[in-house]
């Protein structure tokens, strides 16, 4: 057994009772475009060969994998961090041997490395000389090198399919059982409308944050207003004493010290690539620091503190023994917050931002290193000198990771317009960053987000290999008219737009984003998500469903060019069937695409027709799909849609099966 059982960020330390969900992530093409299957549960993926689980820091990825070794059962299942696993020597663990491997946090592994595809080159090295067993691999989704790690893994399993499986957030369900299970909220609904009304609402859905948030308003105070403000409160609640013995017998130790404490032992921590402190001779294990083995501790703080604050609860006892104790930070976004707020509170106190920028990114690029970005978020969160240049050197991890709430307009300005250059920097597909990123959907940044709307339209970008699918995300060229562009920052602030956290406040762009729907020289790709984040920002209004409708009707004459059947699948999800009804939908169904793709269209037409279709609806649905049966139903053959017909006549009958002849 390894000295350290759970590493830094390894384990997660909410304790969810609610099963997990997830969907995987496919690819949809050659151009390495992705595709969201459907939500199911986690435990579905039990008897695949192999799956890679991707989630934001805090999501439950740890827990989850413990619940599912749990469910496997500790003889043929076994929790192994990255770190050790690309440690120890195989002859060491052959606990390892014949079992699926829950590898836990490669995100965490690589640190520091000048190439961050040499952890997962070491990780398959192992798995082939195990025999390459039945494998899953957590990752944080923003640093999972997409394609490129696929590519890698693929040669680990050459006959068999690995699956990317993204951990969904929690649900309605999930947040309730959490608040009434663990902190006894009575009236979840009201706890759920308060947090939306004071800015926390993103906090919800992410377990470890619902935690703190959680802790925070369960003591009675006023509710905070930002990621930020939750976790100062959170932070100063775990760092208090609260058995009155230890009190007593230690004394008063203002919680500011506390927590400025544990913030330097955090930043060593992280800057060291290192997992936890040990405080026994006997325990010097690999990814330990031996605390009496510190030098002095700086101005400010004295080792007895050091101490203290290791004691509380802003970090746990990991270890084998007693005898071995060693403690590691509570979570990794714990440790990250209280890092960024010390290192903050020296560039305040003189030390220059630059030389802790330095500390945080690699020699080669001057990037903020993958697992370093967490730290450098909340410095950027703590620090206006330090995120001047953070904004530069990590747009995106600054981003996702901190609390933008605090930048000035300017500084959002900078942020916003910094994130194109870093997408095309390297390869990596964030998934959600596009949610992370969605305060940036504001009222002060419409003019700057007009500016990059208009060079959508204009097709400026860096060029790209004619020929590329633009399905997914990566590069457009498309059909003929199409510009040639990398479309990755266009998709973002379209997505960006598309999570509006406020939209009526960015419902001044919805012009923009139809001008966008309506030119056929843009990319369809970037067409479907423009029409997706004009439905968020439009209130819904007699004027807009005639908009829509007129929309529709001018993609039926081909005035206006669908070719991926995208966006007739959007507007009939929004005007089925109160703006286009029962008889006159089928004219609309018909699959044109000719690619095998199965777009929003199919979707519709598959599944949401009939979820749409009221009782009412039912026979006058049945009626018109008879009058024009001759056409109709070879054209849904064609469009792979063959028991439409007659799910719809199912449905039909045994609604208004005893009341027809």
């Amino acid at each position: 057994m390894s000295a350290v059982e759970s590493p830094l960020g390894a384990r997660d330390r909410v304790r969810i009772a609610v099963p997990r969900t997830c969907r995987e992530i496919r690819e949809a093409d050659s151009s390495g475009g992705l595709e969201l299957g459907e939500s199911k549960p986690l435990s579905e993926f039990r008897s695949a060969p192999a799956y890679v689980l991707l989630g934001d820091p805090g999501a439950g990825k740890s827990f989850a994998f413990d619940r599912e070794q749990e469910a496997l059962g500790g003889d043929a299942a076994q929790v192994v961090s990255a770190r050790d696993f690309r440690t120890f020597d195989l002859d060491s663990r052959p606990q390892w041997r014949n079992k699926t491997l829950f590898i836990d946090g490669l995100d965490e592994t690589r640190a520091g490395s000048t190439d961050s595809r040499t952890p997962l080159d070491e990780i398959r090295a192992k798995l082939v000389r195990l025999g390459t067993p039945s494998f899953r691999l957590s990752c944080r989704e923003a640093d999972w090198l997409g394609s490129n790690d696929r590519q890698h893994l693929r040669t680990v399993l050459p006959d068999s399919e690995f699956t990317v499986l993204r951990l969904d957030p929690l649900d309605a369900d999930g947040v309730g059982e959490l608040l009434r299970s663990q902190h006894q909220v009575d009236d979840v609904g009201e706890f759920v409308r308060k947090a939306h009304l004071n800015g926390v609402g993103a906090m919800l859905d992410n377990p470890l944050t619902l935690d703190l948030l959680a802790r925070v308003v369960g003591q009675g105070g006023d509710w905070p207003r930002s990621r930020q403000q939750v976790m100062e409160m959170a932070c100063r609640e775990l760092a208090g004493e609260h058995n009155d013995e230890h009190r007593i017998g230690r004394g008063e130790v203002p919680s500011e010290t506390v927590i400025d404490a544990a913030g330097y032992l955090c930043a060593l921590l992280l800057l060291a690539g290192m997992d936890a402190y040990s405080v026994s001779a006997h325990n010097l294990g690999p990814s330990l620091v031996r605390l009496h083995g510190l030098g002095d501790p700086p101005v400010g703080l004295a080792r007895d503190e050091l101490e203290h604050a290791l004691s509380t609860s802003l970090f746990t006892a990991v270890g084998a023994t007693e005898a071995e104790a060693a403690f590691a930070p509570l979570h990794r976004q714990v440790a990250e917050f209280l890092a960024g707020r010390y290192l903050a509170k020296q560039v305040e106190g003189g030390l220059p931002a630059r030389r802790v920028e330095a500390l945080m990114t690699g020699p080669a690029d001057g990037r903020v290193v993958t697992a370093l970005r967490g730290l450098s978020a909340w410095l950027a969160a703590h620090s206006r000198e330090a995120r001047r240049h953070l904004i530069a050197a990590d747009p995106v991890g600054v981003g996702i990771y901190g609390d933008i709430g605090g930048f000035s307009h300017e500084e959002r300005r900078r942020l916003l317009e910094a994130l194109p250059a870093s997408l095309m920097h390297d390869d990596m597909r964030r998934g959600d960053t596009a949610l992370a990123l969605r305060s940036l959907a504001s009222a002060d940044l419409i003019p700057a987000i007009q500016e990059m709307l208009g060079r959508v339209r204009a097709g400026r970008g860096n060029d790209a290999p004619a020929g590329v699918s633009d399905r997914g995300g990566a590069s457009v060229t498309g059909r003929a008219g199409e510009r040639i562009a990398d479309d990755r920052p266009a998709a973002l602030i379209l997505g960006v737009l598309r999570h509006a956290e406020i939209p009526g406040a960015v419902a001044a762009l919805a012009p923009d984003l139809m001008a966008i729907v309506r030119d056929d020289a843009v990319s369809s790709h970037l067409r479907t998500r423009a029409l997706d984040a004009c439905l968020r920002v439009t209130a819904d209004s007699r004027e807009q469903a005639e908009a829509l409708g007129g929309l529709l009707d001018e993609i039926h004459a081909g005035s206006i060019s669908d070719p991926d059947d995208d966006l007739r699948g959007i507007l009939l999800k929004k005007l089925y069937p109160d703006v286009v009804g029962p008889s006159d939908v089928w004219r609309h169904i018909v699959v044109r695409s000719q690619d095998g793709y199965f777009g929003r269209l199919w979707a519709f037409a598959d599944r949401v027709l009939l979820e749409h279709s009221r009782e009412q609806h039912l026979a006058e649905l049945l009626d018109a799909l008879h009058e024009h049966a001759a056409e109709l139903v070879p054209a849904l053959i064609e469009s792979r849609l063959n028991d439409l017909p007659l799910r719809v006549l199912e449905r039909t009958l045994c609604v208004h099966g005893e009341n027809v002849e």
